[in-house]
């Protein structure tokens, strides 16, 4: 006897091998049914993805910091020192793409074959819960790079949390851990993307992989009840040994899967993107193509309260419904048939439901965006609408109308009883530069010598307006939209953009309006005005210093003829 026969002996003597390896001999040669194709692997494939995922993710925490003074560069440290340190990261953002692709795909199959009907009910809903950390790994892992990206991804999606009916603040503030977003939401966001999803996640996976060997694969086009009837072992008694003949098809599969990945991340690796910064708004910010159709759905339920609710909140509502949705099928579809054609019921549901996804999802994917189409451009607002742009020798000749006057000639029935309004427009930059008079915003009779015919309902007088600032400023009021002022606003507690550059004496956009304008509202936030104050005071100082520089620059080519354009017109555009 061999020292490799006398080892197995006394291991299967202490351990009882054999009988493991008979189980798992038994287990694994049992038939899978006929008619099994390439479909059928991908769940196999999603399985291997994780493996990738979870490798990459350890390596990746080797060099990681969990917090806001040094995550944005660890991550440009492990691009660009870590020897293979970009392919490591490449890697892991792409991994969770194809991952979330993988896990679409495997249960548009099970939709389209029955599979989660009698008697796998339960293997669907372990199946969604396996989605939903997938997607909630993907969401907490965006945050992660500290850059503005995931910084601003992160506000707007708690902010919608924040709609729900019950609890909505409590939400936010549990996931955020503070009021804004910062050091206590990185650490709970870095805490279940490591710890608390995976864990789950590989639960779930195994309580999945264990349902399936117990179950079997279903049979393709035959009924619930014929299955109950007959019995899985005999469906399946006219099929090909799970080992070796379909594991070798799930291997092949995985090996281009994983192949196509590795591609991808070499070619397109994912840049790194600026800084997280709480103070500068990025334009057009949108989340990864998964999320992207439940984003957009919010932008089409108007501020207003209808039925009791406010926009966002009937958005929240509506949102849930949709996700739920696909986990009540094996309880809305009853019929016994796995046949497609035959359910119509759940093809009609369905149907809706993915056509209105990537409906979504390709609006979102337009909005905020310029597109040349059949030589024309077009602007696709936040809602994705098109709207032809036309050059500016093409524009129609529009007379200005009269509220936007110059104000060499003021509305005198406004200045009559509005004198300390008047005296702050003076110095507002409104005023300074000639394009706006009272009339302008407020509405009213410009022509108007009394109080009562210039405050003219007909000529869409109002007191108060909120809005009017998008009129002119459309891009600016996009952006306050989509971000945590524009929640803000929708809720009444701000009153938009005037709350920071103030109603009458406007004061032009500069980090003038730093500290001064956050404590109207962040007045406890210490941290806030700290962050404001010191960005203020760095701006001030490059205001001084970039003159210098590019004086003494000026003087070293005079003194050395060395040409420094390049540099110089860098200096000019900074300051």
């Amino acid at each position: 006897m061999t020292w490799r026969q006398r080892l197995a002996a006394w291991l299967d003597e202490r351990a009882g091998l054999s009988d493991v390896r008979s189980a798992l001999q038994r287990d694994l040669s049992k038939p899978v049914p006929a008619g099994i194709r390439w479909a059928h692997t991908l769940g196999f494939s999603a399985a291997a993805l994780l493996a990738v995922q979870l490798l990459t993710g350890v390596l990746l925490l080797l060099y990681y910091r969990p917090t806001t003074a040094s995550a944005w560069g660890s991550v440009v440290a492990i691009s660009e020192e870590v020897p293979w340190g970009w392919m490591v990261r490449s890697l892991h953002v792409w991994g969770s793409h194809f991952i979330v692709a993988a896990l679409g795909l495997h249960a548009l199959r099970v939709f389209c074959s029955g599979a989660y009907k009698r008697p796998r009910e339960g293997l669907w809903l372990v199946g969604m819960v396996l989605m939903a950390l997938v997607l909630s790994l993907a969401f907490t892992g965006t945050l992660l790079p500290w850059d503005q990206k995931g910084y601003w991804g992160t506000t707007i999606a708690t902010e919608m949390a924040a709609a729900a009916p019950l609890g909505g603040d409590l939400a936010r503030r549990l996931v955020r851990g503070s009021n804004e977003v910062g050091d206590l939401t990185l650490g709970r966001f870095f805490a279940a993307h490591v710890v608390v999803l995976p864990a789950l996640l590989v639960a779930f996976m195994g309580l999945h992989l264990l349902g399936v060997r117990k179950l079997g694969i279903t049979p393709p086009g035959v009924d619930a009840e014929t299955e109950h009837r007959q019995g899985h072992a005999a469906l399946c008694a006219s099929g090909s040994p799970w080992f070796p003949d379909h594991l070798l098809r799930e291997l092949a599969m995985v090996a281009w899967v994983i192949g196509t990945l590795w591609a991808v991340s070499v070619l397109a690796a994912p840049a790194i993107e600026d800084q997280a910064s709480p103070l500068q708004t990025p334009v057009g910010v949108r989340p990864e193509w998964y999320f992207l159709p439940l984003y957009q759905l919010q932008k089409y339920f108007a501020p207003e309260r209808w039925l009791g609710m406010e926009g966002s909140t009937r958005g929240f509502l509506v949102t849930n419904l949709l996700l739920v949705l696909p986990l009540l099928l094996p309880f809305l579809d009853r019929t016994p048939t796995r046949r497609l054609r035959e359910r119509k019921l759940a093809l009609a549901v369905g149907g809706a439901w993915l056509l209105g996804m990537g409906a979504l999802g390709i609006l979102g994917a337009l909005a905020e965006r310029d597109l040349i189409i059949g030589g024309k451009t077009w602007h696709f607002d936040l809602r994705g609408w098109p709207t032809e742009k036309l050059p500016p020798a093409q524009k129609p000749a529009e007379p200005a109308p009269e509220p936007w006057r110059s104000l060499d000639q003021p509305d005198e029935a406004c200045i009559t009883c509005h004198q300390g309004e008047w005296r702050d427009f003076v110095s507002s930059v409104h005023f300074k530069v000639d394009i706006l008079s009272c009339t302008g915003c407020h509405g009213g009779d410009y022509e108007a010598t009394e109080a009562v015919a210039a405050h003219s309902v007909e000529e869409d007088f109002d007191p108060a307006p909120l809005s009017f600032c998008s009129d002119c400023h459309e891009q600016e009021g996009e952006r306050l939209a989509v971000g945590p002022h524009g929640a803000a606003t929708r809720a009444g507690t701000m009153r938009g953009c005037i709350d920071c550059h103030g109603d009458h004496e406007v004061a032009r956009p500069g980090h003038g309006l730093l500290v001064t304008a956050c404590a109207g509202c962040h007045e406890q936030d210490a941290k806030i005005l700290a962050t404001a104050q010191a960005t203020r005071d760095s701006l001030a100082s490059l205001d001084v210093e970039l003159p210098r520089a590019g004086a003494l620059l000026r003087e070293v080519r005079t003194a050395t003829g060395f040409h420094l354009e390049t540099h110089q017109e860098r200096l000019r555009d900074a300051s």
